[in-house]
């Protein structure tokens, strides 16, 4: 019987001696989320188990495995692509699923556990397209996920093809349209096109798969209507607001939710869930924050939610307060949402309203439809079709377009371009007409990790970064701090002038005469490049060769001829364009992206995770829409006649 695969490195001490390896009695390290960009796939081969001294020169071989060494990575634990690793104070631990293969690799020297990313794509044996969604994998570490990011923009992936023919002839999943993905490598098409979903990576949470010329017969059509019809939620948006009214109309005793179904409760279908955890004297005041009611999803090849802090959210209903804005379009953001109308209802508070746009359908039981459209923001679907979308695009369009802005937040392994491409079709809704000039813009506050700031630009040219640390209740390290290491790489990107917007002081912000924004404590204006260079809440040091300031540990290596960490491979990053493989420019600047088919860039990770996805307290339930239809079904099956 296959048992996971696993590569032993003992880490080297900081005085220089081989430490002792952690008995397996030992606790766990705590959790952290670091994965890789790669698009694998596992493939067969045996076991093998090795370990490696500290020395850089000594390796330790088996079955065609050779183990790497690393050296001062922090305790920890998280995934890198369809493997796992557990870091200790000496030794990492790299799991991988049985039937995966490893190439032989030189023995390297690595900087800290998230260089598992690297480590990742070095050793895995070849890729195959898998399943694949229309984000990459979630990336928490700024040095090796932004060393990562830009490797992914030279190396061979997976495309999405976002024409108006691709999107035309698009079948439809239970999560809306479907994208076109191709294979690309330096310009050249490998394999066929295809249609996969738009908001699942893994085949194992949507399964839907087409090529794109492929002919579907019409009991297949007929099949997959009604598999997308079963797959949506058990009650229409109408249908719970119906069911909300009756709820709040039951005294206090008699208000349940079901935890487990994630359901409110009527008196009716108590026995339905009465060997279910329920939560009872259900106050309206609780109600009122269904975020802290629900429990947050974390299947992150899909549905991973993260909620902000409540000093975030404060802030960001500050600013917008401030800045004038009296309508808030809220995309993916409902603990804002909340904040909004909570504040509403006081007496003191701005009178200022927000309509909520979530793939969470569960918010359908708490909001009315003029408060919530169920929507997916990766192929800009309204499930509840052209009414929700007329509904959106009257609450952009109230008093002329003035006064509204878009704060969204989207999962942070979501790819830039097909989320610009929602966003511009709601820019375009925005506008009272189709045919309105481009030089009046809908203001928005993008929230995203600063690594992915050239992406951004490349799609939103007018956009600019906040120093400002966005963070998170329920991420262990998208959280705030006093130091750099330790602080949020999550920023807000807007297009709204910098100057316009003022940064708690008591936060340690300042404000830059020069620059004419507000940065943080740290971020030193640069003389030579005449700006605040840092991104990431630390001091960054001017590369005299490199003509920039680049990150504290970051050294000149004169055999690559750039800035990086001291253990990086020399010769890993190949300079040139993705697309057309000539080196002379990079992909955003290439002229092929604006011909015929206009493909935009799409790094994927479409390599099945084998291991169970654990999904906090919602025992493996992914988003599904049949979470609770299904298990009413299984029940009725099951029961036998007394």
């Amino acid at each position: 019987m296959d048992v996971p695969l696993k590569i032993v490195c003992q880490l080297r001490s900081r005085e220089g001696n081989n430490a002792t390896l952690p008995t397996e009695s030992e606790s766990e390290p705590p959790s952290c989320d670091v994965s890789a960009l790669s698009q694998s796939a596992p493939l067969r081969s045996r076991e093998a188990d090795c370990s490696a001294s500290s020395r850089p020169s000594s390796t330790c071989e088996e079955e065609g495995v050779r183990a790497l060494v690393f050296s001062g990575a922090p305790a920890s634990r998280g995934d890198v692509g369809d493997a796992s690793f557990e870091v200790f104070e000496d030794r990492i631990v790299l799991m991988l699923d049985p039937g995966v293969v490893l190439k032989a690799t030189s023995v390297l020297e690595l900087n800290s556990a998230e260089e598992c990313v690297q480590l990742y794509k070095m050793i895995r044996g070849s890729q195959d397209s898998g399943g694949v969604m229309a984000t990459s994998s979630s990336i928490t570490h700024s040095d090796a996920s932004e060393s990562a990011v830009q490797e992914s923009q030279h190396s061979p992936g997976i495309q999405v093809v976002l024409t108006q023919q691709a999107e035309s002839t698009a079948p439809s999943c239970p999560h809306g349209p479907t994208l076109l993905f191709v294979k690309f490598n330096h310009g050249k098409e490998e394999g066929r096109r295809f249609y996969a979903c738009a908001a699942c990576r893994d085949r194992k949470d949507c399964s839907f798969f087409q090529w794109e010329n492929e002919k579907v017969s019409k009991s297949t059509l007929a099949a997959r209507e009604e598999h997308n019809r079963r797959c949506q939620p058990p009650f229409s948006h109408k249908e719970y607001m119906e069911r909300y009214r009756n709820y709040i109309q039951l005294p206090l005793p008699k208000r349940r939710f079901c935890q487990e179904c994630q359901q409110l409760l009527l008196l009716e279908e108590w026995p339905e869930h009465a060997d279910h955890q329920v939560q009872a004297d259900i106050s309206i005041a609780q109600l009122r924050r269904p975020s802290q009611m629900l429990y947050a999803l974390a299947n992150k090849k899909s549905n991973a939610q993260y909620l902000f802090a409540d000093r975030s959210c404060q802030f960001l209903l500050d600013v917008v307060a401030a800045l004038g804005f009296t309508r808030v379009l809220c995309v993916g953001t409902p603990r804002l949402h909340e904040l909004i109308r909570l504040r509403a209802l006081g007496p003191e508070g701005p009178q200022m309203r927000s309509l909520l746009l979530d793939i969470d359908f569960r918010y359908s039981q708490f909001y009315t439809d003029e408060e919530f459209c169920h929507y997916n923001m990766f192929n800009h679907h309204f499930f509840g079709g052209e009414e929700a979308r007329e509904i959106c695009r009257n609450f952009l369009q109230l008093d002329n377009g003035e006064g509204v802005i878009m704060v969204t937040d989207p999962p942070f392994g979501g790819l830039v371009e097909p989320l610009a491409h929602s966003f511009k079709k709601l820019v375009a809704m925005w506008r009272l007409e189709p045919d309105e000039g481009t030089s009046k813009e809908l203001p928005i506050f993008w929230i995203f990790p600063y690594f992915f700031e050239p992406r951004i630009l490349s799609v939103f040219p007018s956009f600019s970064m906040l120093d400002y640390q966005v963070d998170y209740d329920n991420h262990a390290q998208y959280k705030h701090g006093k130091t750099g290491r330790k602080q949020s790489p999550v920023r807000i990107f807007t297009n709204i002038p910098q100057n316009m917007i003022t940064l708690p002081k008591e936060e340690g912000y300042r404000y830059c005469s020069i620059c004419q924004r507000y940065v943080s404590s740290d971020n030193q204006h640069c003389e030579i490049c005449n700006m605040c260079t840092s991104k990431d809440g630390r001091r960054w040091k001017h590369c005299i060769l490199c003509r920039k300031c680049v990150k504290p540990s970051w050294i000149h290596c004169s055999s690559c001829n750039r800035c990086a960490l001291q253990s990086h491979p020399c010769g890993s990053t190949k300079d040139g364009c993705f697309i057309c493989g000539k080196s002379d420019h990079k992909q955003r600047n290439c002229p092929r992206r604006y011909i015929k088919d206009k493909t935009t860039q799409v790094k994927l990770n479409p390599g099945k995770n084998k291991r169970k996805i654990k999904i906090s307290k919602l025992k493996g339930k992914s988003i599904k829409h049949t979470a609770v239809s299904n298990k009413k079904r299984k029940k009725s099956k099951t029961k036998t006649p007394s």
